[in-house]
């Protein structure tokens, strides 16, 4: 897509830099807010107001400059004219500065980093996380390290609600952590993980726009991930580590554009091992080889991943024994699934049509020989669909393939389910008691991602917009 010249050529960067500023300030006024002062009964009254400041300010203004600069048509194909350079300078420079500004503050929408930091902590004492749950291993840290009984026992009390649990990530997200508590051990607001994030979130924008350049497609499109609020205030301001994963993903997918298998499947390999979702990328790659590289790619996967569970694997089946529990523990903003319960079927009979229905979607992508990312972008929008559990950080999943070919619903969603964040901000003040899932936030979040969703399946399957060169 060439977009032609205007009168004005710098009208855009006008654009974005005003929307840039904007969104920068609306969110250090949203940090600034002295949360601590809050009553019991500011509660609800509170986190309407930031749900309305993430999800219709900043979040609209996402929108807002998508929409001028795409429908201005200003926007230049490659970075070689100098307003492109400049456009691309703008966009890397306020997505930097956007997760900068979240690294000091803390935004309590997961208790997720408790766990990150709980399981660093066991590594970093030489201690198998997956061996032994976690109140077994504070008796043993207590008994061999007694100068930090109140350190662990204070970190124990975080992750009360799991404490008899092992954990649910894979083994580098364990080294990941260990190397974020390391960097700070008695960080109140976790700043080693989230330092560790946030650079790898930096990296992955560069990775990005040397895609885009390496591709020839337009450099504007790397705004679709920099600057949504849903990357930086979950990869950075809730501490999640999916970003790291990305990286791996991304990697992988651009050593396979440039034909590298073994690299490739090193990189689909490390994405595995830092969050399971990363499987995915598996058979979409290798189906794509040519059969006398597929060796060579399942070599570098299957190879990283065994390498990786090498020095915990004494622990036996306890390295993947929570993923099964977690698939039923959890629910938590689903659709089709929750669509389901609601006609009366059980929880379990709902779990097994979503999975049937994901299996089918998975199979029809492998026939028609979908090509990686369009085929990455289906599954994922799919996985959204039938899973019982649809967390924020879920949907940055897909944002960095859309920089590559654009999809309107996963934009959308990206930024309708900001709404949530009422949920979560009501239980945390509530000192964890009022949960409460609201039919209007369900219907916000989700009927304008089906209306969209129903719009890119006509462009891209009944319209069939051509698929653009090298995916």
């Amino acid at each position: 897509m060439i977009f032609p010249h205007e009168k004005r050529p710098y009208r855009q960067l006008l654009i974005f830099i005003i929307a840039g500023a904007t969104i920068e300030l609306l969110f250090i006024a949203i940090l600034s807010f002295p949360r601590e002062t809050l009553s019991t009964a500011d509660v609800s009254i509170y986190s309407i107001m930031y749900t309305a400041l993430i999800a219709f300010t900043s979040g609209g203004l996402y929108l807002l400059t998508l929409f001028l600069s795409y429908k201005k048509g200003t926007l230049y194909h490659t970075v070689h004219d100098r307003q492109a350079h400049l456009l691309l300078i703008v966009i890397i420079v306020f997505g930097i500065l956007f997760r900068l500004t979240c690294l000091p503050a803390w935004f309590e929408l997961s208790t997720d980093i408790h766990r990150y930091h709980w399981d660093g902590m066991v590594l970093f004492h030489g201690i198998n996380p997956y061996q032994y749950v976690p109140t077994k291993i504070h008796a043993m840290l207590i008994k061999s390290h007694p100068n930090l009984t109140d350190h662990i026992t204070q970190l124990l009390h975080t992750i009360k609600q799991h404490e008899n649990s092992l954990p649910v990530y894979p083994p580098f997200a364990i080294v990941c952590n260990t190397i974020g508590y390391a960097l700070a051990p008695n960080s109140t607001i976790f700043i080693g993980h989230r330092l560790l994030y946030c650079c790898a979130d930096i990296i992955l924008l560069f990775v990005l726009a040397a895609q885009l350049q390496r591709r020839d497609q337009p450099i504007w499109w790397l705004f679709l991930y920099a600057w949504n609020p849903l990357t930086f205030t979950e990869l950075v301001g809730s501490a999640h580590i999916d970003g790291i994963m990305l990286l791996w993903w991304i990697l992988a997918l651009a050593q396979f554009f440039e034909k590298r298998p073994l690299l490739s499947g090193i990189f689909v390999g490390m994405a595995c091992l830092t969050k399971y979702i990363g499987l995915l990328a598996l058979p979409l790659l290798f189906f794509e080889y040519e059969k006398k590289h597929r060796l060579l790619f399942l070599t570098g996967t299957i190879g990283t991943i065994l390498l990786g569970y090498i020095p915990f694997i004494h622990a036996g089946w306890g390295v993947i024994a929570t993923v099964r529990d977690y698939y039923h523990w959890n629910q938590f903003n689903g659709s089709i699934y929750k669509l389901l319960c609601i006609t009366g079927l059980s929880p379990m009979g709902a779990k097994y049509i979503g999975l049937t229905l994901f299996a089918g979607l998975f199979s029809w992508i492998m026939i028609k020989r979908i090509k990686p990312i369009r085929a990455t972008i289906m599954l994922l929008i799919g996985y959204y669909l039938v899973t019982p559990t649809v967390h924020q950080w879920y949907i940055v999943w897909a944002l960095p393939f859309i920089c590559f070919e654009i999809w309107y619903s996963v934009i959308v969603f990206s930024i309708s389910i900001l709404i949530q964040y009422g949920i979560l901000w009501k239980y945390y003040y509530s000192n964890h008691t009022e949960w409460t899932e609201n039919p209007l936030r369900w219907a916000l979040t989700y009927i304008p991602f089906f209306i969209f969703l129903s719009i890119d399946i006509y462009r891209y399957f009944i319209r069939k917009k051509t698929p653009l060169k090298n995916q």
